[in-house]
């Protein structure tokens, strides 16, 4: 599908669209003409993201039992964690698929791995618009829109943000 999809941008037969891998794995066009992409997928649900500037996609899904707590820890920052524990625990899973979405496709956006977890930050807030509250120090500044694929399934892509 996502050949598909770039051969008609680019205007090229599917069979002769190279791809390549970054050194932080990220998959990039051998021939890009200004095109850039991304794509995640996760237990059934794919999604990709095409545009002329560097973008980042993440799909995730609610996992039963998931230790949400320990999550938020381990790779979120203090001042999202605070905003996360203040929450009240019906909207703790929604608050961490929109910020673990968010950080991801900003990650991958920007093509350095998921080390930089905690160098950005997001507003967890479920029932607020997205926001990217820091960013990756020296990236620019950037934009996340986030959307639910279906129940139990989130999905946020990143995109600079112009000045």
């Amino acid at each position: 599908m996502l050949r598909g999809a770039l051969a008609i941008l680019l205007d090229r037969p599917a069979g002769t669209i190279e791809l390549a891998i970054e050194p932080d794995g990220k998959p990039v066009l051998e021939q890009s003409d200004g095109w850039h992409f991304n794509l995640s997928h996760a237990d059934g649900v794919l999604a990709f993201a095409i545009a002329r500037c560097p973008v980042g996609i993440d799909v995730e899904r609610s996992k039963p039992g998931r230790d949400v707590a320990g999550l938020m820890a381990r790779y979120f920052t203090p001042i999202e964690c605070s905003q996360f524990f203040a929450l009240t625990e019906a909207k703790r899973e929604a608050s961490f698929l929109r910020g673990w979405t968010c950080k991801e496709a900003l990650l991958k956006a920007l093509g350095t791995g998921l080390r930089d977890l905690q160098r950005c930050a997001v507003d967890l807030d479920p029932d607020a618009p997205p926001l990217i509250v820091e960013n990756v120090p020296g990236t620019g500044r950037w934009a996340a829109y986030t959307w639910d694929v279906e129940p139990g399934a989130a999905a946020a892509v990143a995109l600079p943000f112009g000045d």
